[in-house]
C-alpha cells in the first residue's frame, strides 16, 4: 500500500455516550456494532502508532455502557481516553 501525506490533521475519533445510552461516533449517531466498526478503522489506520479514541460518557449514562466500549477498545488493542466531565 502506498501511503499519501494527510491534508487534514488527524483528530481523535470521539465517541459519545449519550444519557438515553445512544453512541455517536464523531457526532453522527450509530449502533454499537457501527462503534465496532470505527474503533477496528481507528486499529486499522494507526498500526504503528498507538491507536487511540476519546470516549465521552455523559456522567449519568450506566456504567454497563462505558464498560461495552472499553471492551470493544482493548478487542482492537486501540487506547480508550476517557473525557470526564467536569463537575
Amino acid at each position: 500500500g502506498t501511503s499519501y501525506p494527510s491534508k487534514i490533521t488527524q483528530k481523535p475519533t470521539e465517541i459519545e455516550i449519550r444519557r438515553d445510552g445512544s453512541y455517536y461516533v464523531n457526532g453522527k449517531k450509530v449502533s454499537i456494532a457501527s462503534v465496532d466498526r470505527a474503533m477496528a478503522k481507528v486499529a486499522r489506520m494507526n498500526q504503528s502508532k498507538n491507536a487511540s479514541v476519546l470516549v465521552k460518557p455523559h456522567p449519568k449514562v450506566p456504567h454497563e455502557y462505558v464498560a461495552t466500549v472499553m471492551d470493544i477498545a482493548l478487542r482492537h488493542r486501540v487506547t480508550a481516553i476517557l473525557a470526564t466531565e467536569k463537575q
